[in-house]
């Protein structure tokens, strides 16, 4: 029998991800975001979380 995992997560893909003004200088807007290597990043991010044992649940971004 599998075990139904108690912690459910709800993730928005960066899809659309930008940075139109700087609120800290992190976030500088004379470098543009690597969509590519954000939506990387966030795959492994939802694939860790699903092998600690979390479900994830997936919701498409608004455009």
């Amino acid at each position: 029998m599998l075990k139904k995992s108690i912690y459910r997560i709800l993730m928005c893909r960066p899809t659309y991800f930008k940075v139109s003004y700087a609120i800290n200088p992190w976030m500088a807007v004379n470098n543009p975001v690597d969509t590519t290597k954000a939506m990387n990043q966030w795959n492994n991010l939802k694939d860790t979380i699903e092998k600690c044992g979390a479900t994830v649940e997936v919701m498409e971004p608004p455009e």
